[in-house]
């Protein structure tokens, strides 16, 4: 369990179905599923996802943009690049936007490989895109 007065990193993977958070621990080494939140109604999931984090000390966030194949931004990643802007200013804390084109299909494979049965897979899919999105910028950003 990770102090609610540590700062730490967090990550938003957003759906059009649900929105994955994530959060990594006080020394930004392990990153773990935080929560799924439903996307809609869509005119308060900002104000819900700033909730779901007010709790913590956010040292930053990092939000994956789900970027189309060509690699250009579409309506999605402008929703999620809205969302971090609104929820770095809330939190006061810096937003990284990362690709994250794949980690949900990718944790798709991992969980079902893992015996996940499908129901609980589609049910916190999310949090656990948002978890392996948030490793990966965890290794490869330099060490404080």
């Amino acid at each position: 369990m990770i102090p609610d007065n540590q700062p730490v990193w967090c990550s938003l993977d957003t759906g059009n179905v649900r929105c994955g958070l994530a959060v990594a621990d006080a020394s930004a080494t392990l990153a773990s599923p935080l929560a799924v939140i439903p996307t809609e109604p869509r005119e308060t999931l900002g104000a819900r996802l700033i909730a779901a984090l007010t709790n913590r000390r956010v040292r930053g966030l990092v939000v994956g943009l789900p970027l189309e194949l060509s690699g250009k931004e579409g309506p999605s990643a402008q929703l999620a690049r809205e969302l971090g802007e609104l929820a770095g200013t809330a939190l006061g804390c810096e937003v990284s936007y990362v690709d994250e084109r794949f980690t949900t299909a990718e944790m798709h494979v991992r969980r079902r490989e893992a015996g996940v049965d499908n129901i609980k897979r589609q049910r916190d899919i999310d949090a656990w895109a948002a978890a392996t999105m948030l490793q990966g910028f965890l290794d490869r950003r330099p060490r404080d």
